[in-house]
């Protein structure tokens, strides 16, 4: 667990003031697996969440500003279901289980948001579910992209830019660099994607679905705990 700093500055945060902490970048502010009846609200900052599968690091999602974490733990009354990493020095209130009950309790704004969240953290893990049914490392890379545009929201389908590093891919599919790369160089050189540094271009996202979609259907038929 990271050490922090404990803050008492009054602004308009009123009473949560007392329960302000800062983290370091870089600092773990708790593990995986971990027991704790906290959870936190960000200040200012970001964190990372992360999960460790199969040995491999795979990325969660990161929240920021105003967002919620840890949350989930206190609502289920289960243990830390990801790794949480101050990505840049972050401010963020450091609230117990009853004082986080009282806040979602007296407060309409934070409950809304608290269950709105909540709600898209459970859609994404079964999203990603979805994804590790998938047995194979290449359909699970494809249906990683698939995932990710799904979250842009947008219409188009055809030459749709990802804002994704490879390596960023490798963390949210759970396969490891250098496989990822091999699958990315296959598609690339039959036209299918295209990969700069910074972003991965799908030119058909119709066709990527086609991919998955007979991959998932064999799998199906193949294994019937599926």
């Amino acid at each position: 667990m990271a050490n922090h700093t404990e803050t008492n500055e009054s602004n308009k945060t009123g009473g949560l003031d007392r329960f302000l902490v800062t983290f370091n970048k870089g600092d773990i502010i708790f593990f995986e697996r971990e027991i704790e009846d906290v959870a936190y609200m960000i200040k200012q900052g970001k964190v990372r969440l992360i999960r460790i599968i199969n040995g491999v690091e795979k990325f969660v999602g990161t929240v920021s500003d105003g967002d919620f974490f840890g949350e989930m733990s206190l609502l289920a009354n289960t243990a830390r279901s990801a790794t949480a990493i101050a990505v840049e020095e972050t401010q963020a209130f450091r609230i117990s289980k009853v004082n986080f009950d009282l806040l979602v309790k007296s407060n309409v704004t934070i409950a809304t948001k608290v269950l709105t969240l909540t709600a898209e953290r459970i859609a994404k893990q079964q999203r990603q579910l979805h994804i590790l049914l998938l047995h194979d490392e290449e359909s699970q890379v494809l249906d990683t992209l698939l995932m990710l545009y799904e979250g842009l929201n947008t219409a188009q389908r055809e030459n749709v830019s990802i804002n994704i590093t490879p390596y960023e891919l490798t963390t949210w599919a759970g396969v490891n660099i250098e496989n990822t790369k091999r699958i990315l160089a296959g598609y690339q050189e039959s036209r299918r994607i295209s990969v700069f540094p910074d972003r991965i271009i799908i030119q058909n996202i119709n066709e990527l679905e086609r991919i998955v979609g007979s991959r998932r259907k064999l799998v199906a038929t193949t294994d019937p705990a599926s």
